[in-house]
């Protein structure tokens, strides 16, 4: 059962690494639903968050930080990327300053949309399906064309693509647990296609 109409309609979307949530977060901000992406929120959190930025030089020394002072995101991520400790003790430094952002934004009632998105690839890991009213997974098939997208968006080899895709839950496993299937495999036109009409459906449903 959907919510009452008073109440924002909270809808999470996840998937892989290049999968396209970005996209599918730019067409939602289109069709004027608010949009929060958790990956800004933790860039934000790396320039602003003092107490985010000491801890982490404790947790990690000061190679963490540019000449500038400024944590270095690509340091840090190549320090814990293999190290499954250094991950986890990252993520419980970050994690829980993140999910307060994310609450804010869903009971933020200044909106006038009466939906909300999160962009959120570690949905599903971090056990945060529970927020949303659904949830969004968008895939690409077959696993060739994400590995193509993600070595041409980030500069790297497929062996590292491979990699990278495989330290996330796999696109199979987010599509079965998830509410709906993005299906972005094809040309940008055919998921604002998609997501349009989920967005019709949600509208009528809501009387809205």
């Amino acid at each position: 059962m959907l919510p009452v109409a008073s109440q924002p309609y909270k809808i999470g979307i996840t998937g892989t690494i290049a999968s396209g949530k970005s996209l599918v977060g730019r067409i939602l901000k289109q069709h004027r639903v608010p949009v929060l992406d958790t990956d800004e929120v933790v860039a934000d959190l790396y320039r602003q968050d003092k107490d985010l930025k000491q801890a982490l030089v404790q947790a990690f020394s000061a190679k963490i930080l540019t000449r500038a002072g400024n944590i270095s995101k690509t340091t840090l991520r190549k320090l814990v990327f293999r190290q499954e400790e250094k991950l986890k003790l990252l993520e419980s430094l970050v994690h829980p300053r993140v999910a307060q952002k994310v609450d804010d934004f869903l009971q933020d009632r200044s909106f006038k949309s009466p939906f909300r998105a999160v962009l959120a690839p570690k949905l599903f890991e971090a056990k945060t399906e529970g927020r949303y009213d659904e949830v969004w997974a968008v895939v690409v098939r077959p696993q060739s064309v994400l590995e193509d997208r993600l070595m041409a968006r980030n500069n790297i080899s497929r062996d590292e693509a491979k990699l990278r895709i495989s330290r996330q839950w796999s696109q199979d496993e987010k599509a079965r647990l998830a509410t709906r299937v993005i299906d972005n495999s094809g040309a940008p036109e055919q998921t604002r296609h998609q997501v349009a009409s989920i967005l019709k459906e949600l509208r009528k449903v809501r009387g809205q």
